[in-house]
This record gives C-alpha cells, structure tokens and sequence, in this order.
C-alpha cells in the first residue's frame, strides 16, 4: 500500500464519520441503529469501498494517477456510504 493510498484512506475514513454523524439532517430521519450504528456503517463501507476503488478497480479503468483518481476513490465511497444508511432506514423503518 502507498503513502497516498494510506492518506485517501484516512481521509475517507474521517469523512465517513462525519457523514455517518449529520446523516439525520440530510435525511431527516431517526437513526434506526443508534449514532454508533450510523458511524460504523458509513465510516467501514466507506473506507472499504476507497480500498477496493484505489487498488485494483480505478487502476483497471486505465486511471493509474492523478486528481481524477484521487477524487474518485474519496467521492463514490462516501456516496454508496450514504446509500447504505438510506438502505438500512428503509429495512427497519
């Protein structure tokens, strides 16, 4: 794993959490699985997702480096994390 890798990771990490905390104002909902339960989900399928995006998937799309890549593996994990917590609000509401 490379520095940079490592630096989106955390990165995606933080902003994981942060999602995960302000998700009810976005939704305007109630937290089904209580604030940890929002965090965790958001925060580890994000940071799983940046993962998968950084090492093998954008590399195989011919994005090898740069800026695009860069947002790319910061931007699709923490939408499909938003995604998650609208998924679990609609099975347990």
């Amino acid at each position: 794993m490379t520095a940079g890798t490592v630096l989106i990771l955390i990165v995606v990490g933080i902003l994981g959490v942060v999602l995960g905390w302000l998700v009810p104002i976005l939704f305007k909902s109630e937290r089904p699985y209580g604030l940890v339960g929002d965090i965790l989900v958001c925060a580890f399928v994000s940071v799983v997702l940046a993962l998968i995006e950084d090492v093998w998937l954008l590399p195989a799309l011919g994005f090898e480096k740069g800026w695009i890549k860069t947002m790319l593996a910061i931007g699709d994990p923490l939408g499909f994390g938003l995604v998650c917590l609208w998924l679990m609000r609609k099975i347990k509401g």
